[in-house]
């Protein structure tokens, strides 16, 4: 119980508060309230769904004093309740920062338009995984690669076909950008 409900709860809580006093040092007011209120939320909620499957886990210690099946039976029925309430903890998040954080629900709805109605300056822009492997050429890729590719996508790289290039291809090039 300690560790799997008190430990969590303390570390989130005190992560959280140092967050939010070192927002209040700098003097950022109006984020400061908007964070608190997510970030206190957060610990909150994480309370009361982890709190019933704790209580059944101490429940479940205790030994059989019947010996029949139907204690067994409602151990397992509330076992499954409680483990899906505790499961929500990890969901709730989403709709936590959706509905307190009007930055985050801009940014979700920007993300989400991008996806949906892709704009003209990000045409050359292809949704696909991003990963330490290329597919296409079958090697590893550098991480300073994959961050190239991807500035290589703003309006400000435009050309995007230079830092796709395999590793190698560009020896002859002077571009220190390519030859990553």
């Amino acid at each position: 119980v300690v560790i799997n409900y008190f430990l969590p709860f303390l570390f989130v809580l005190l992560l959280n508060s140092t967050v939010i006093y070192r927002l209040c040092r700098r003097g950022m007011v109006e984020l400061a309230s908007s964070i608190t209120v997510t970030l206190t939320l957060v610990c909150l909620v994480h309370l009361l769904c982890t709190l019933p499957f704790q209580c059944w886990w101490i429940y479940y210690e205790v030994p059989d004093q019947t010996g029949d099946c139907s204690w067994l039976k409602k151990k397992l029925t509330w076992r499954t309740i409680t483990f899906t309430i505790r499961n929500i903890n990890y969901m709730a998040n989403f709709f936590l920062y959706s509905c307190s954080s009007k930055l985050f629900r801009d940014e979700l709805k920007g993300l989400i338009l991008l996806c949906l109605l892709p704009h003209e300056k990000y045409q050359s822009y292809h949704y696909r995984r991003q990963s330490l492997y290329d597919n296409m050429q079958q090697q590893n890729v550098s991480l300073i690669r994959l961050i190239m590719r991807r500035l290589s996508r703003s309006p400000d790289y435009p050309n995007g076909n230079v830092i796709v290039n395999p590793i190698g291809a560009a020896e002859h090039d002077n571009d220190p950008v390519t030859n990553l």
